[in-house]
């Protein structure tokens, strides 16, 4: 395979990762709050094929390009992760010391991603709720560190 067919290939398949990843995050949660579909339908239809894309671009990348779009999809969803954790733990310490944080978004994630907005939560919607944000989370680092540190570039004249 020639430098400019790896360089090609990695392109598209770091685009086919941005895709998947911007569109399983948090812009599901702001297009279902706008009415434009259910949040559980949208989880099913989008978010699932997008995290497929996100987790089997980089394979694919593995055998056609080379290992950089793996390094980067995995450090991304790794800072992306411990960023979202870091962040829900000030919140949780400014909600519940200090009252001056807003209230719990997992626990909403959750109430809508298993229809039970008007029952209230749950176990199961509490940990939906917080799958899908540290979900969210990994994502976004994951579209951080394609696009900033690890985007392909160009060497040699290659594309």
């Amino acid at each position: 395979m020639t430098a400019r067919v790896r360089a090609g290939a990695d392109l598209v398949l770091s685009d086919v990762v941005l895709a998947g990843a911007t569109a399983s995050g948090a812009v599901l949660f702001a297009v279902a709050e706008g009415g434009y579909a259910a949040f559980p339908d949208l989880l099913r239809q989008v978010a699932i094929p997008g995290a497929l894309a996100v987790a089997v671009a980089p394979l694919l990348a593995l055998f056609t390009a080379g290992p950089r779009l793996g390094r980067a999809t995995v450090a991304g969803a790794v800072a992306g992760l411990a960023g979202t954790l870091g962040l829900e733990l000030v919140r949780e310490i400014g909600f519940r010391v200090f009252d001056s944080m807003p209230g719990d978004i997992a626990m909403l994630m959750g109430v809508l991603a298993t229809g039970r907005i008007v029952q209230g939560p749950n176990l199961l919607s509490d940990l939906a709720g917080w799958d899908d944000y540290a979900f969210n989370g990994a994502l976004f680092g994951v579209t951080l560190a394609v696009l900033i540190g690890g985007f392909p570039r160009r060497r040699g004249g290659a594309p």
